[in-house]
C-alpha cells in the first residue's frame, strides 16, 4: 500500500507543471525582438565611454524605449519571462536573431566608417595639395603677366 501512495503521489508531482501562461498585454515576439534589440543597442551605447557623457544618456535610457513601444516595465519582465519560459528554445532564436541584426549593423557601421575615413583622407589629401596648387597659379598668372 506504501509503495503505490508513493508511486501515485510522485505522478501527481509530475503532473503538477507550471504552464505558461500568455501575459497580459501580450507582446508578439517579433516586437518583443525589437525592443531586446534596442535595448542591446544602448545597454552596448552606455558600455562605451566614448558616448557616455551625460546628456547623451539623459536622452536615451529604457524609459525611451518602453515608451517606444508603447509599454511599461512591468509588461516587458513578465513577457520576457514568458518567452524565457516558453521552452522549444524560442528564446534562444530570439536571441540569435538579435545578434544577426548586430552583427548586420556592425557590417554597415564599418562600411560608412571606411567611407568616412576614406573622405577624410582625400580631404587631407586635397588640403595638402592646395598650397601647391596655389602656388602653381601664381606661378602661372606671373607668367601670363610677363
Amino acid at each position: 500500500m506504501n509503495r503505490f501512495l508513493v508511486i501515485l503521489t510522485v505522478l501527481i508531482l509530475m503532473s503538477c507543471k507550471n504552464s505558461t501562461t500568455k501575459p497580459t498585454p501580450f507582446i508578439e515576439q517579433k516586437k518583443m525582438e525589437d525592443i531586446l534589440y534596442d535595448m542591446a543597442v544602448l545597454y552596448s551605447i552606455e558600455s562605451v565611454s566614448a558616448y557616455s557623457r551625460e546628456d547623451t544618456l539623459k536622452k536615451i535610457n529604457v524609459s525611451a524605449i518602453y515608451k517606444k513601444y508603447d509599454i511599461d516595465s512591468l509588461t516587458f519582465v513578465s513577457n520576457n519571462r514568458y518567452y524565457v519560459e516558453l521552452g522549444d528554445g524560442i528564446y534562444n532564436k530570439m536571441q540569435n536573431n538579435i545578434l544577426a541584426r548586430l552583427e548586420a549593423a556592425k557590417v554597415v557601421a564599418d562600411s560608412l566608417y571606411n567611407k568616412f575615413e576614406a573622405n577624410k583622407e582625400d580631404q587631407k589629401a586635397i588640403e595638402d595639395a592646395l598650397p601647391q596648387l596655389e602656388a602653381e597659379k601664381t606661378d602661372s598668372v606671373q607668367i601670363q603677366k610677363k
